[in-house]
């Protein structure tokens, strides 16, 4: 079913819960929506919909639908500064984003959820990025000298522990600086 965007920035701020098999109509709501939406639309959370679960929906290169159910960002490398547009915020906003990312996810497939782990870069990456930040209640916004809000630092501290990205950082790279020595970091 079709969906109106949610613009309540109380509501989209708030950090999703995880979803199950039982969410799965979530799941077709927002590729419906996304659908609809078409060409402004590179990639939905399920919050942007009104739904508080942790899925995400992102066109492919060739537009194809994908969904995620509980993806996390568990590395990345290759930041940039990104100007996104966003459909339910009025104005363009400006975040560090990867080139290339690894996400862990489930999917659902036959009525069970598969848990994966895929590699995206480029503009998918960043749709990617962007949905994933939904679903952490992260709404990015830039302040006119162009530092990042008071708000979004403190959704920012409470995502993740440092400890916790610290431990998987020196096990990243020690797999990964034999192919690429600008290894940037992981998270969660």
């Amino acid at each position: 079913m079709i969906k109106e965007i949610v613009k309540d920035q109380e509501f989209l701020a708030q950090v999703s819960e995880p979803a199950t098999i039982e969410d799965a109509q979530v799941a077709t709501d927002l590729v419906d929506t996304m659908n609809h939406l078409s060409e402004s639309c590179a990639c939905l959370a399920a919050n942007q919909i009104g739904y508080n679960k942790a899925i995400i929906a992102f066109a492919d290169d060739n537009n194809k639908v994908h969904v995620m159910y509980n993806p996390k960002l568990i590395q990345f490398m290759g930041p940039f500064e990104a100007t996104e547009g966003c459909l339910s915020l009025d104005e363009e906003s400006t975040s560090t984003r990867y080139q290339l990312i690894r996400v862990a996810y489930q999917e659902e497939q036959n009525g069970k959820m598969l848990s994966r782990v895929k590699k995206y870069s480029g503009f998918t990456a960043q749709a990617i990025q962007h949905a994933i930040d939904h679903t952490k209640g992260m709404l990015v916004s830039v302040s006119p000298r162009g530092a990042v809000t008071r708000d979004f630092r403190r959704k920012l501290s409470t995502t993740c522990e440092l400890s916790e990205v610290m431990k998987y950082r020196d096990a990243i790279r020690t797999k990964l600086c034999h192919y690429n020595p600008r290894v940037v970091g992981v998270a969660e």
